[in-house]
């Protein structure tokens, strides 16, 4: 009986051992953490949905996120944007491959000092399509001038007038494209502004030691595994013409912008925006240029579903012409849904992604049309 005591001795050791190898390597790991070298949520691929919480971007007061500087991203997106909130059944992967100036702006190289630039959200960044495809790289080609491209996702006006502050004003280019999309813009004014009044708190949060850690990111890794899939309600969709023969469902996100007392509200401060940042573009001499970028469902919901109502986001789109024709007469108003609208009607190819709310390349090529024809002239009348 005794020969055995040394046996359970041997093992105990050898268990405590291990325990403290395992405990090491732990707090090794963790220190990479710690220490900023790894975030742990790029590892477990569980971070945030949202860009203020993705390690590929950092945080900002003014901007709440913006990309990190020079860094090229390189992937897949498993879908559409659609399909992030909503059940699509054969949703389409995205390769996308974007490199980012010194700034944290689309760009493969630096054009602080480019002629003209063009702010916005996600439309003008449009991670999903190649640089040469980008409606910005054709109008470059198109006028022979560079154009750098200040678009960053999920940005309203309020950063994008920081962006014209601190990126475009200091440089003095001879024109400013401001983009305005109907389907988030006003929403994304709200949403600013409700972050502002609790952003100190949740930027500590967001860059705190624990939110990157080991132990935190590998538990949530294996608490999604145990969950599966969560389910989701099914996407909106109608079915379109692709060509003569062919009909597909393209999946719609936004529809109409409904006038309640908080959208009131950010129409008022953004028109306020728009206005500053004529007058501030004006200060520097240049020319101020605004784009309204319509849905995707006001472009196709009237070729998709004849019969249907039509979205009425016409509303939104007067006043934002009203304001242009009445407040900053020298500026240049351009609503791309005619000229878009007219490519649909065409049916092939579709000029926006069938699971997703964004341009396809053929959407890029209208748009690029568009706004090299408008900024011919404005280049012509400046010369004059």
């Amino acid at each position: 009986m005794n020969s055995l005591k040394p046996i359970s001795s041997i093992k105990r050791v050898k268990l405590l051992l291990a325990l403290f190898g395992v405990t090491i390597a732990f707090l090794l790991l963790e220190m990479l953490a710690l220490t900023r070298l790894v975030d742990y949520r790029a590892v477990f691929h569980t971070e945030d949905p949202t860009p203020w919480g993705h390690p590929s971007n950092r945080l900002d007061p003014a901007l709440i996120h913006i990309r990190k500087p020079n860094i090229v991203l390189d992937g897949v997106q498993p879908s559409g944007d659609i399909g992030f909130y909503y059940d699509i059944p054969e949703p389409t992967s995205y390769p996308y491959h974007a490199t980012y100036d010194q700034d944290g702006f689309r760009n493969e190289t630096d054009l602080s000092s480019a002629p003209i630039v063009v702010l916005g959200d996600s439309f003008v960044e449009s991670l999903l399509t190649s640089s040469s495809e980008h409606f910005i790289t054709l109008t470059s080609k198109a006028l022979q001038l560079p154009i750098r491209n200040l678009g960053q996702l999920w940005y309203g006006p309020q950063q994008e007038l920081e962006v014209l502050r601190r990126y475009t004003i200091p440089h003095q280019p001879k024109i400013v494209v401001w983009a305005f999309f109907e389907g988030n813009d006003l929403t994304d004014y709200l949403r600013y502004e409700r972050m502002m009044h609790t952003w100190p708190a949740l930027q500590s949060k967001l860059e705190s030691y624990v939110d990157r850690s080991l132990l935190k990111n590998s538990l949530r890794a294996i608490r999604r595994k145990l969950q599966g899939e969560i389910t989701k309600s099914p996407a909106d969709f109608a079915l379109c013409s692709r060509s003569q023969k062919q009909r597909v469902p393209l999946y719609f996100y936004y529809d109409e912008i409904y006038r309640s007392s908080p959208i009131e509200h950010a129409l008022l401060e953004t028109k306020r925006i728009i206005e500053q940042a004529a007058s501030e573009t004006r200060s520097i001499g240049a020319k101020f240029m605004f784009v309204f970028i319509p849905s995707k469902s006001r472009v196709y919901r009237p070729l998709c579903n004849p019969d249907s109502p039509q979205p009425v986001n016409g509303w939104l789109e007067h006043e934002l012409r009203t304001l242009i024709t009445a407040k900053i007469p020298e500026a240049t108003y351009m609503d791309l849904t005619p000229a878009l609208q007219e490519a649909a009607r065409s049916a092939s190819p579709l000029l926006y992604f069938v699971d997703d709310t964004h341009w396809s390349t053929a959407g890029h090529a209208v748009v690029a049309d568009e706004i090299s024809r408008a900024l011919k002239v404005l280049i012509q009348s400046s010369l004059n």
